[in-house]
Formats: structure tokens, C-alpha cells, sequence
């Protein structure tokens, strides 16, 4: 006799992870917690060796953020994780140089009262 097939909707078909994954992609909010969530799993797994491969890491990070500025990998070439990561390297290193701008600034002005008086006392 011929195996009837059921009509009961399986979970692990391949459409459903398919379309699970299609759904959750569009879904902002679990993008980005599926991205916490994974740096998260990352800096919890590896506490023990958190300073070599934090180097590596960052090391493979600007490899990334230097091969896209040079235009050898290309956007559409990179995974979501990756661009997420790019975006979370620009932040902090637009944040870096916000605060040594501003400690530069503070130097100069420094620097300039001192200029003044000096030329008070002339």
C-alpha cells in the first residue's frame, strides 16, 4: 500500500526555514538581537581568551572595514552580521575621534591663553 502523505504542516521542512529565515531577516528587532545576542555568546564563550582574540578580532574587523574602503569586498558580498559590525567600528571610531578632537582643542586653547600672556607682558 502506497504511504499516504499527511496534511499536518511540518516545522522542519525546508520551506519553513526558508521562510523563517526571510521573516526574521526583515524584522529589525531581531536582527539586532540576533547580533547582541551573538557578540554576546562570543565574549561569553571566549573570557578566557579574551585578549588574543580580541586583537585577532579587531585585527579581522579592520581587515574587513580596509577591504571594503579599498572596494574589494563589496556590500552585497558581505553577511548581515558583517555590515552590522562595520556600522558598531564606524560609531566608535567616529566617537574616538570626537573625543581627541575635542581634547586637542582644549590643548590649543591652552596653548593660546598662554600665547596671550605673553604678549600682555611685552
Amino acid at each position: 500500500m502506497p504511504k499516504e502523505k499527511s496534511l499536518i504542516e511540518s516545522k522542519n521542512t525546508l520551506f519553513n526555514k526558508i521562510k523563517s529565515m526571510i521573516k526574521s531577516i526583515f524584522k529589525k528587532e531581531k536582527l539586532d538581537n540576533k547580533i547582541n545576542n551573538s557578540i554576546d555568546k562570543y565574549e561569553k564563550d571566549n573570557a578566557d581568551k579574551v585578549d588574543d582574540k580580541n586583537k585577532e578580532y579587531k585585527e579581522r574587523l579592520l581587515q574587513l572595514q580596509n577591504q571594503y574602503e579599498a572596494g574589494i569586498k563589496k556590500e552585497e558580498e558581505m553577511t548581515i552580521i558583517e555590515k552590522e559590525l562595520l556600522k558598531i567600528l564606524y560609531k566608535k571610531q567616529i566617537e574616538t575621534l570626537q573625543t581627541d578632537i575635542k581634547r586637542r582643542e582644549d590643548e590649543l586653547m591652552v596653548y593660546r591663553e598662554k600665547i596671550s600672556k605673553i604678549k600682555e607682558s611685552l
